[in-house]
């Protein structure tokens, strides 16, 4: 069971003795109850480190995208053809009218300015 620096300052000398041969830890006599404490915390952390830490393996490849949302049962029954005809409709829905002002774009948006000059 791992111990923090709380809970082995709370025991008595009899009890960090008994951990501290327990973490197979030499010359425990030469300690003071402070130094044993952290040299029984510095005997965890050493043990800990040579576990292995589990990874989850890593997916190969690209990344995918997001899933499109499903559609809940709606499917689109226009037929190609019925398609076809709508972008031929649109397209020929209003014809673009030129007019004596000239547009151009600057960072902030989209200026009008007249041809002659006013």
């Amino acid at each position: 069971m791992p111990y923090n620096l709380f809970e082995l300052t709370q025991m008595s000398r009899e009890q960090l003795e008994k951990v501290a041969q327990e973490h197979q830890i030499k010359n425990i006599k030469k300690f003071t109850d402070e130094n044993l404490s952290y040299a029984i915390l510095d005997a965890q952390a050493a043990a800990a480190s040579l576990q292995p830490i589990e990874k989850p393996k890593a997916k190969r490849g690209r990344p995918r995208k997001n899933p499109l949302p499903e559609q809940s049962g709606v499917q689109d029954t226009k037929s190609a053809d019925t398609r076809k005809d709508e972008k031929k409709a649109k397209s020929q829905q209003k014809p673009e009218v030129k007019t004596d002002k000239a547009e151009f774009r600057t960072k902030g948006g989209t200026y009008r300015r007249s041809r002659n000059g006013g």
